[in-house]
C-alpha cells in the first residue's frame, strides 16, 4: 500500500492498490483508490475546460476581428456620406463587442475553474503524501 500511496502522491492515478490486511487497511486502500479516481476525473475536467476556454478565446478573437472590420466599414460608409448605414453598422459593432466581452468573461471564469481544479488535485496529492509520511 505504501508503494501505491507513493505512486498516487507522485501523480500515478492509474495504479491499483491491493490490500490483504486488516479491515481498516482495506478501507484506507479503497479510500485512496477512490481519491485517485476523483483526482483523475478532476484533471480530465480541467483539461476539457482548458480546451474549451482556448476554443472560446479563439472565437472571441475572431469576433473582435469581425467587430474591427465592421467598424472599418462603418467609418468608410460615414466618409462617403452614408450616415444612416454607418449608424446601423456601429450598433452591430457595439453588439458584437458586448458579446465578445461576455465571451471573454466566460473564458476567464473557465480558466479560473480549471486552475482551481488543478490546485485541488495538487492539494489532494500533497495530503496523500503527508498521510504516507506519517505512517510508521
Amino acid at each position: 500500500m505504501n508503494a501505491y500511496a507513493q505512486g498516487v502522491a507522485n501523480g500515478d492515478y492509474d495504479s491499483a492498490c491491493s490490500v490483504s490486511g486488516a479491515r481498516e487497511l482495506r478501507v484506507l486502500g479503497d479510500v485512496l483508490m477512490d481519491t485517485a479516481a476523483k483526482v483523475r476525473e478532476n484533471i480530465a475536467r480541467a483539461s476539457q475546460a482548458q480546451a474549451s476556454a482556448q476554443d472560446e478565446a479563439a472565437n472571441a478573437r475572431n469576433a473582435l476581428a469581425k467587430a474591427a472590420e465592421a467598424e472599418g466599414y462603418a467609418r468608410q460608409a460615414m466618409s462617403k456620406g452614408m450616415a444612416h448605414a454607418a449608424e446601423k453598422l456601429e450598433k452591430v459593432v457595439e453588439i458584437v463587442g458586448a458579446a465578445s466581452q461576455q465571451l471573454a468573461t466566460q473564458i476567464e471564469l473557465s480558466n479560473n475553474g480549471a486552475r482551481k481544479q488543478a490546485q485541488r488535485a495538487a492539494e489532494v496529492a500533497a495530503s496523500m503524501e503527508q498521510m504516507n509520511a506519517q505512517r510508521p
